[in-house]
């Protein structure tokens, strides 16, 4: 109640990652929201307007079905607390479980056919070990590896860029209701949040901390799905190129030289690599951070 009162007030900007060092260093979230403002009732009267709108906020959204988890709860996602960037609230839809062998499978919006039978290929391959495929909604390799999985009766994690009240592309208005029904719509911004240029790296970097290893199929020079690759780099996160990625791309040259970095002969090559480092994680923040809850 305090994080979400705390991240959606309109009197005072915080920033996640001074407020995750101001919850370790107060002992708390209720003792940093006890902090802010001079003591008076003016402020005693505008902390509690904050705490009943956001009580009435959480039940609209409670009422819509969506689970509102913060980082100092148990149920939030491990991996997750692995990377710098954790958001400190995620939005859910759908069965929230811990995905210990989470791949993500990501590329252009604009992809050729290989590209698309390189995924089909890619999702069958993972299937046999019952691999949930993330991906990030998007037209393009995205949808097709969420259909895949779907098609296949795998588990599929949909990372947003926007809240959970905006259906992003339109086109994927059923996609998205049928993820929410079998598998899992994550978002780390408020539902009512609409995409924007910015949101859609924060969401890579979520999408890479939630998954053990990031697997990139076809992307452009200019494509955003290179952030992916150079924040799961930064997150010690395994990543699996195509071969015509890393050899028609700058950016892909340069990646494929860092550790941890793989280029795939084939999609049998990437299906092998991909199954091999999906359960290879580094150990999750929440093991050092103090027992806040």
């Amino acid at each position: 109640l305090y994080l979400v009162a705390m991240l959606g007030s309109p009197n005072k900007e915080f920033s996640p990652f001074d407020l995750r060092t101001q919850i370790g260093d107060m002992g708390g979230i209720s003792n940093v929201w006890e902090s802010q403002g001079e003591a008076s009732l003016f402020v005693d009267d505008l902390r509690k307007d904050e705490l009943s709108r956001t009580r009435t906020l959480l039940n609209l959204w409670k009422q819509k079905g969506y689970e509102v988890t913060s980082y100092l709860d148990q149920g939030y996602p491990d991996h997750l607390r692995s990377i710098h960037e954790m958001p400190l609230v995620i939005w859910t839809q759908g069965k929230l479980i811990l995905d210990k062998h989470a791949v993500s499978v990501v590329g252009t919006r604009s992809p050729e056919k290989w590209a698309l039978q390189y995924v089909d290929a890619l999702v069958d391959g993972l299937a046999t070990q019952g691999i949930t495929i993330v991906s990030g909604l998007a037209e393009g390799i995205d949808t097709r590896a969420h259909e895949a999985a779907i098609k296949r009766n795998l588990r599929t994690v949909a990372v947003l860029g926007n809240g959970l009240d905006t259906i992003y592309p339109k086109d994927n208005a059923h996609l998205q209701a049928r993820i929410a029904e079998s598998g899992l719509l994550l978002s780390q911004f408020r539902p009512e949040f609409k995409p924007t240029k910015y949101s859609f790296p924060m969401r890579n970097a979520t999408m890479s901390g939630y998954s053990s290893v990031s697997v990139i199929i076809q992307a452009g020079e200019h494509s955003g799905t290179r952030i992916q690759g150079r924040v799961a780099v930064g997150h010690g996160r395994s990543v699996i190129l195509s071969s015509q990625v890393a050899t028609s791309t700058e950016w892909g040259a340069t990646l494929r030289e860092k550790p941890g970095v793989f280029v795939a002969r084939d999609v049998d090559d990437a299906i092998e690599l991909a199954i091999q480092y999906s359960s290879r994680v580094p150990d999750a923040l929440s093991k050092f951070l103090p027992q806040l809850v």
